[in-house]
């Protein structure tokens, strides 16, 4: 009974996807909660997958490569982990919070025959038009969970589907962790607007933030969280007049070791420990760094990433610096946190 139940489900849920969505990135409904459901079990940086034996010896170093890709704090910490799961263990494996199936509808083999069986008619006409599909189903059988579908009308298909569309797959598990985060974030009461009155810019700032430390003249203002099951995390706006924008990688490695030893008592650097790029912060156009950080007077590292973009009717660069002290464990969540606050800055 169960069985046929979760199969029900699964058929109702993407025909209607089907109707709605057209081409490979096609995403339903994105709500992070489903409270009528019964919530998602399992880690949210977990992904099972569900494929057929040949797929899988084929698939899996693509999608190891692309999903478990690496980012260095203070070791190198993976956004996500993959685990294949026998066929045969899908009713305890449902209403995990991320499931990947695989399916070649050319194949008879046991998940490709599942899915086909259970995607519906209407998903011929999608395949048939493009030789494979992905088809991501929003807390489908549990509250926050996302179970993504990736089709292909044969096995040739769905291999290429899997290179082609390998950063989707991560660009869609990325999104989402994103939302969790977000929601957990701001699921507590934030500081009101008036404690950005005599700033020129504001934040979207949970209350258990504190203010740590603050230099009005020289437009440094620093925040900080800390509980004894949490990392410390650390964030700060800096901002100076810059006539035209000369924001290099060179400047900005400067900038924030002199930043981060004048008011974090000796924070510092070292080129070889960072990455840096371009990026996207608040609706600007910017760089980011991140890293590892140490502190040589008290013995004492973590992990930080730095935003800084120029503002071009201000003419003034904004630095936004993510912090993290957590001897204990990853940093990598609390990163996510502080570049989801980071995000919300907006200028007056």
């Amino acid at each position: 009974m169960k069985k046929f139940v979760l199969m029900m489900v699964v058929i109702m849920v993407l025909v209607s996807c089907g109707k709605q969505e057209k081409g490979f990135a096609g995403i339903m409904n994105e709500v992070v909660k489903d409270r009528k459901k019964p919530l998602a079990w399992g880690k949210k940086q977990k992904i099972y997958v569900f494929t057929d034996d040949k797929i899988w010896k084929y698939a899996e170093d693509e999608l190891r490569q692309t999903i478990e890709r690496t980012y260095y704090t203070t070791i190198n910490e993976k956004m996500f982990e993959l685990e294949r799961v026998p066929f045969s263990k899908l009713e305890d494996y449902f209403r995990f919070n991320n499931l990947i199936f695989y399916s070649d509808v050319s194949s008879e083999q046991e998940v490709s025959k599942y899915v086909k069986e259970r995607l519906g008619s209407k998903i011929d006409e999608r395949i048939a038009a493009d030789g494979g599909a992905i088809y991501p189903a929003y807390n489908l059988w549990a509250d926050d969970q996302l179970v993504l579908f990736i089709v292909g009308e044969t096995e040739e298909r769905l291999l290429k589907l899997n290179i082609l569309q390998a950063s989707k797959v991560w660009e869609i598990f990325k999104q989402r962790l994103y939302k969790r985060i977000e929601y957990q974030v701001y699921r507590s009461r934030r500081k009101p607007m008036s404690n950005f009155t005599d700033k020129i810019w504001e934040l979207e700032l949970p209350d258990k933030y504190v203010k740590y430390k603050e230099d009005n003249i020289n437009h440094f203002t620093s925040y900080l969280a800390r509980s004894k099951s949490q990392s410390d995390r650390y964030i700060s706006v800096y901002y100076e007049d810059m006539p035209e924008n000369i924001i290099t990688r060179d400047w900005l490695i400067e900038k924030r070791n002199e930043i981060a030893g004048k008011y974090y008592d000796g924070d510092k650097f070292d080129k070889q420990d960072v990455t840096i790029g371009n990026t996207e912060i608040s609706g600007y156009s910017g760089l980011k760094i991140m890293g590892r950080w140490q502190n040589e007077k008290h013995y004492m590292g973590g992990a930080f990433s730095c935003f800084a973009f120029w503002e071009p009717v201000k003419k003034q660069v904004f630095i936004i610096d993510n912090s993290v002290y957590y001897p204990e464990g990853d940093k990598l969540t609390a990163l996510i946190e502080l570049e989801i606050i980071s995000n919300s800055f907006r200028l007056k």
